[in-house]
């Protein structure tokens, strides 16, 4: 895919199938793919190489104790839900895991108001008193 999009640019056919990845289903993906391919084709490898290099902390789960929500798309193709079950059970500060019905991947784009508003509800349990 990687070499695909930075030789010839995000066609129709591979923007579509990324986003079938991403989106949620009945999204309209259409402004997404749009705005792929309108940057230049170079512009998706640090994304990319972001993504494939990052740090595997599965083991160490238990060491991030700051307080943390997970949400997730339970139609979420890229990421089983079995993964973010884990994060919840295995993350020391993990306090809850907001199950996004009828969501892919990137949930806060499709359904917002089913995430900002325990997202609100989380920032506001753990911002700092005024002094």
């Amino acid at each position: 895919m990687i070499d695909e999009w930075t030789t010839n640019g995000p066609s129709a056919e591979l923007a579509s199938g990324v986003a079938n990845i991403i989106m949620s289903p009945g999204y309209d993906d259409s402004l997404w793919i749009a705005k792929w391919q309108g940057r230049p084709k170079e512009f998706i490898r640090e994304p990319y190489r972001t993504l494939m290099s990052r740090d595997d902390l599965s083991d160490r789960l238990a060491d991030i104790t700051a307080p943390a929500i997970v949400f997730h798309g339970e139609v979420d193709t890229a990421i089983p839900m079995d993964k973010a079950e884990q994060l919840l059970k295995e993350m020391g500060g993990c306090e809850e895991l907001v199950r996004i019905p009828g969501a892919g991947h990137a949930s806060n784009l499709s359904h917002p108001s089913e995430v900002n508003g325990p997202l609100v509800t989380f920032l506001r349990r753990h911002r700092p008193s005024v002094v």
